[in-house]
């Protein structure tokens, strides 16, 4: 993997290669968990942001991962009677224990009013998987001569407000559009917490980038306690949520920090402007598919929001 560049800033996130659900043994749990650190960079080009290429990145619009059964309007609606969300970011996080979830990634939106981002549905996380064998994808991302993904017709009863399609095509512009906002692109670079061999070195290779980044701890002792108390309650509170599905829910597939809020081109110094503690992001930890019936191949997650410390 490559190294994060010295002078880039974080991004936020803290992500599990693989999300398997909970063990009961605290120490199975930390062997199966690579928890990974993410940041922002620029881009070789915008080309390396389209679908074909896998990206991770902040946002620009949707690189959606199936480019026909796309959210459905309710799923990107905030919670103000149908106002649309705007488009965050993406993480593309493949299950290598499940074959169909060879290719996954994980959508987050939200709403830009900081008042209503705390109110039910103000920040949704989308998932969208596919196995292997795909009518859109080959196992590897395209090469390089391939600068475009394969154009797509989609159903014009169901219209994508970001204009995706057409601006993978380079028709629009990558960057600007009409509705919902668009925030500046880059890419989210995930790396191992350390590549260090020596135990103390990587150790304190690893808190160094975490002050960098967020304060995350898997193993126990330190300041990763304070966090622990707290999941608990969380976690009861997504088991209510759905329980109807009968879904099991892996720990946090993601922590997004508030250092991610510097790379935005918000206005900080409006009193409504965007801000967050923290929004931790839950996916299924048996990767369910949404099945052949459903119009939508992105199922959605639970996300908490902690609203700003201040």
């Amino acid at each position: 993997m490559r190294g994060p560049a010295k002078d880039v800033a974080p991004v936020s996130s803290i992500l599990p290669t693989d999300a398997e659900a909970i063990s009961e043994d605290e120490d199975v749990e930390e062997e199966e968990h690579e928890w990974l650190l993410g940041f922002v960079e620029t881009p070789l080009s915008p080309e390396s942001l389209l679908r074909h290429r896998f990206p991770s990145k902040l946002g620009g619009r949707p690189a959606w991962l199936d480019p026909l059964r796309l959210p459905s309007p309710a799923q990107l609606a905030g919670p103000d009677e149908g106002s649309p969300l705007s488009f965050l970011l993406q993480v593309y996080a493949p299950v290598d224990s499940d074959a169909a979830a060879f290719h996954r990634t994980v959508f987050v939106f939200i709403h830009t009013d900081a008042a209503q981002l705390l109110q039910p549905g103000g920040v949704r996380a989308l998932r969208c998987q596919l196995p292997l064998v795909n009518e859109f994808y080959g196992e590897a991302p395209a090469p390089e001569e391939e600068s475009r993904p394969r154009r797509v017709l989609q159903d014009p009863t169901h219209p994508d407000q970001w204009d995706v399609a057409r601006a993978e095509q380079g028709d629009l512009p990558q960057s600007t559009g009409r509705s919902p906002f668009i925030f500046p692109e880059a890419e989210l670079v995930v790396e191992e917490e350390s590549s260090a061999s020596d135990p103390e070195q990587q150790e304190r290779e690893l808190q160094r980038l975490m002050k960098r980044a967020c304060i995350q701890n898997t193993g126990g002792g330190g300041a990763g306690d304070e966090d622990s108390e707290d999941e608990p309650g969380v976690m009861e509170g997504v088991e209510a949520q759905i329980t109807d599905d009968q879904r099991d829910f892996a720990a946090f597939s993601a922590r997004i920090m508030p250092q991610l809020l510097t790379h935005l081109g918000i206005d900080d110094a409006r009193e409504d402007a965007l801000d967050w503690a923290m929004l931790a992001v839950y996916c299924c930890s048996a990767s369910c598919t949404p099945g052949e019936n459903l119009a939508s191949a992105y199922l959605d997650e639970f996300v908490w929001v902690q609203p700003p410390l201040r």
